[in-house]
């Protein structure tokens, strides 16, 4: 593995803090406790704010909070790490779990006044931990009396969750995976934050474990660790507002050891999980026919493989599509827009298709469409050029995962939690830039209408950057022999 170019440019560059730089040992220590300073400010917003009427000023601490700490942190790491001697890095590693718990620790003990989502996951959770199918019915209905004794009993008991979902006119969106999950986290603590909060912990265990593992294998510095442990956006998005996501990039992360290893069982594991949890994984799964090493026999048995195990979950997951009109899957896929920014002109040229065939065809299917076609070509075309190399297995998930966020409908910050842990195994802080840029997307609340399109060009146009210099630098390049495995 070469010297990482970023960690050149900063030992060599003239960075003002260069104290950092002769004493990298007192900047981790430093570092850590500007970061457990700030997570210990966040919950200090009053528990009675609801989310439309969110004071603009202590929102706004919150997020340029959240976004300086994420900028600052990522710099000051790339810059640590290669300063840092060996001798103290088993110490040093014990600091940053240390803060990373204590973090997670003391934001687990918070409430959270300005998010809902966790309300539906506890809900789901706790319906079928009683053997009843969480896709069955909306909450509204519910409320109105639908469903039988077992579903009316816990109404009766978790009322005030139930009536805090959000959409309850529509049914559940979450696939069998993550369905099981949610389960999962009501056996440990029914119908609680705290429940959630202790199974994320447990799955940041198992990522952290397999991070270890891979490190170890593509020789890097273990101390790269603390870019999950210590990502603001992760403790942020997953202790204090309760999101999930980065679960999915646990479960990419087996299905990369299993690539890199050439274990079946291990790629089978990884993206039947991954697209149970959260179905754009599909999309990386042309990467199984990409080892030119391997025969084309064992490439189709592993993909008939995997299409066996993802067949029943997607048959499971058929359910929450039925009733079109309360179906919470049917209504993202078709409707849902948020914070999008290069989906906007197939936006605008659906509709003009669909006004021009009289509005046969909804304009948002068209312009839904066409971005799935793209990406489709997109994932064939990028596995077919890109050299079977381990590093470059990272990248073609990196750049796969982020063209289908940069052109999705409907983006979260909580989105790119997947894409973190991945994150951590490549040499560039920059394949880590949204880190710093998505806190941005909440300024949507307290900004005129008039300047979003130019919030969201601050925070996508970046991103197309890195993408796009990383295919220049990945991708197209003559194969050799020494390059594949």
């Amino acid at each position: 593995m070469t010297e990482d170019p970023d960690n050149s440019a900063a030992s060599q560059s003239g960075f003002p803090l260069s104290i950092l730089k002769k004493h990298p040992v007192s900047g981790w220590l430093l570092l850590g406790l500007l970061l457990f300073g700030i997570f210990l400010t966040i919950p200090y917003i009053p528990d009675n704010i609801e989310k439309e009427s969110l004071s603009e000023g202590w929102f706004l601490v919150k997020v340029i909070g959240l976004l300086l700490i994420a900028c600052m942190s990522y710099y000051f790491i790339f810059l640590l790490l290669p300063k840092t001697p060996r001798k103290f890095h088993k110490i040093i590693l014990l600091w940053i779990v240390l803060i990373g718990i204590l973090c997670r620790g003391f934001l687990s003990f918070t409430t959270t006044p300005i998010e809902d989502d966790f309300y539906r996951y506890l809900w789901d959770g706790g319906v079928l931990a009683h053997g009843e199918n969480p896709y069955a019915f909306a909450p509204k209905e519910i409320l109105e009396g639908t469903g039988d004794e077992t579903i009316l009993r816990l109404t009766n008991e978790q009322s005030h969750i139930l009536q805090k979902i959000n959409h309850p006119h529509l049914r559940s969106i979450y696939p069998p995976v993550t369905q099981a999950f949610f389960t999962f986290c009501h056996f440990i603590k029914p119908f609680s934050l705290s429940g959630l909060r202790i199974g994320y912990f447990l799955l940041e265990i198992i990522t952290i474990l397999i991070l270890f593992i891979l490190l170890k294998y593509f020789k890097r510095n273990s101390l790269y660790l603390s870019v999950f442990i210590w990502n603001p956006l992760l403790i942020y998005e997953t202790y204090y507002k309760c999101h999930f996501d980065f679960i999915v990039g646990t479960f990419l992360l087996i299905f990369l050891l299993g690539l890199l290893h050439q274990s079946r069982w291990l790629i089978i594991t990884g993206l039947t999980l991954a697209v149970g949890f959260k179905l754009w994984p599909i999309l990386l799964s042309p990467i199984l026919l990409l080892n030119k090493h391997q025969a084309l026999k064992t490439k189709i048995i592993t993909c008939l493989l995997c299409a066996g195990a993802l067949l029943p979950i997607l048959v499971i997951y058929s359910n929450s599509m039925n009733h079109s009109n309360s179906s919470g899957t049917v209504k993202y896929s078709k409707e849902w827009q948020a914070n999008e920014f290069a989906y906007l002109p197939f936006h605008g040229a659906g509709w003009a298709i669909s006004k021009s065939i009289e509005g046969k065809i909804d304009g948002r299917v068209i312009a839904r469409c066409t971005i799935i076609l793209l990406l489709l070509i997109s994932t064939f075309i990028l596995a077919r050029f890109i050299l079977y190399h381990p590093e470059n297995i990272l990248v073609y998930f990196t750049t796969i995962i982020l063209l289908m966020l940069l052109m999705s409908p409907t983006l979260y910050p909580w989105y790119y939690l997947a894409l973190i842990p991945c994150a951590v195994l490549l040499p560039s802080k920059l394949s880590l830039v949204w880190t710093g840029l998505l806190p941005l997307t909440y300024l949507k609340w307290i900004v005129p209408d008039q300047w979003e399109i130019i919030v969201m060009a601050i925070i996508h146009l970046p991103v197309w950057i890195f993408w796009t210099m990383t295919i220049r630098q990945y991708y197209f390049q003559q194969p050799t022999e020494s390059a594949n495995v």
